[in-house]
């Protein structure tokens, strides 16, 4: 009863997106297309973790030292409302996890805001950026970004799912053709060439479309409080670990840490999570009664800083965060990187005239 009862919300959930982008498709509703800064826009058609944030992280980091560069998100579940830049005084609270994070590690031109269009203006009009990256925008359909890069995972693929609360999606499956790349996510880092032909008859590539392949790497923990001091992962197995996460496919990361420290506890949070003293406290004491004297604390890098302003003298010696970056699968980097640049070049060559 509970499965005919979600299937039927399903099915108004998908109505009401498929109205909203035959709106958009059939031009009654107008979109906007940037033509004095190239838009790179990441987002996928489900909700929940695919990977956007290292994928986002890899292209800033690719582009930074080539172009003027600025990062644009609608800081989700921040406490402040319009637009508001990111700078060495915000919080996470004031602009949203992520976009805090990315702001910290690369120091960009950063802002936060649900309205892109006014966004896009007011950036480009004080800071004359060559590119903005935007994050989980695809459902924005008042832009036309100059290229779309969709993200999938790999163990749930868009094609498979079914609209929410049946499944994960929040936009219609056909919406894949707006997406000139598609990154397949979370890879098993095993997978055989076969499967890229599969994926590509599964998905039905348009000769427009790229696809590529990435996996998680996980780095050295890094202890918070001091970054001089990391610990190799081949040592983890010394360790009795407390991991906490907030995220939303925490099992990806316990499953890995379940391989790799001594013992393991976890503690699970929602993603997005807004930590409190109380749930520093909670943290504290299940570390407490961790019976070791070789114990440590871990969590993600996204969760650590919005954590580090609560936690007490004695947590932060112990506590350390995960860095992860991603890898191409069979050798794909440089087609990426190579397919990336000449967009971005053909663009701005076409403003210059």
């Amino acid at each position: 009863m509970l499965k005919i009862f979600y299937l039927l919300l399903s099915l108004i959930f998908k109505f009401a997106v498929d109205f909203r982008n035959y709106l958009y498709n059939s031009k009654i509703k107008k979109s906007i297309y940037f033509r004095n800064v190239f838009v790179i826009c990441l987002g996928n058609l489900a909700v929940g973790g695919t990977g956007k944030t290292p994928h986002t992280e890899y292209i800033i980091n690719f582009l930074k030292n080539k172009y003027k560069i600025a990062f644009l998100s609608r800081g989700y579940k921040r406490k402040t409302k319009g637009f508001r830049y990111i700078d060495k005084n915000s919080t996470p609270q004031e602009v949203g996890d992520e976009p805090y994070q990315i702001y910290n590690k690369f120091d960009i031109i950063s802002a936060v805001c649900k309205n892109r269009i006014m966004a896009i203006n007011k950036i480009v009009e004080e800071h004359s950026p060559q590119v903005i990256i935007l994050d989980d925008a695809l459902q924005y359909k008042a832009l036309i970004p100059s290229i779309s890069i969709l993200l999938t995972q790999y163990d749930r693929p868009f094609f498979k799912d079914y609209f929410l609360p049946l499944g994960r999606l929040r936009d219609s499956k056909q919406e894949y053709t707006r997406a000139n790349i598609i990154f397949i996510t979370n890879c098993k880092e095993n997978i055989f060439p076969i499967e890229k032909e599969i994926w590509k008859a599964n998905i039905e590539l348009k000769p427009y479309q790229k696809i590529f392949f990435t996996t998680v790497k996980y780095q050295n923990i890094v202890n918070g409080n001091d970054t001089t001091i990391s610990i190799n992962l081949e040592e983890l197995k010394k360790y009795d670990i407390l991991l906490f996460t907030g995220i939303a496919n925490p099992q990806y990361i316990t499953n890995f840490y379940k391989n790799q420290a001594k013992t393991l506890k976890t503690i699970i949070f929602d993603d997005h999570k807004i930590y409190t003293p109380k749930d520093i406290e909670n943290i504290g004491t299940n570390f407490d009664a961790i019976n070791s004297k070789n114990k440590i604390i871990v969590t993600t890098e996204k969760d650590y800083v919005k954590v580090k302003y609560l936690l007490t003298e004695n947590l932060k010696k112990y506590i350390f965060y995960q860095p992860i970056n991603i890898d191409f699968l069979f050798d794909q980097k440089k087609e990426f990187e190579e397919t990336l640049i000449k967009r971005v070049e053909k663009f701005l060559h076409k403003t210059k005239k």
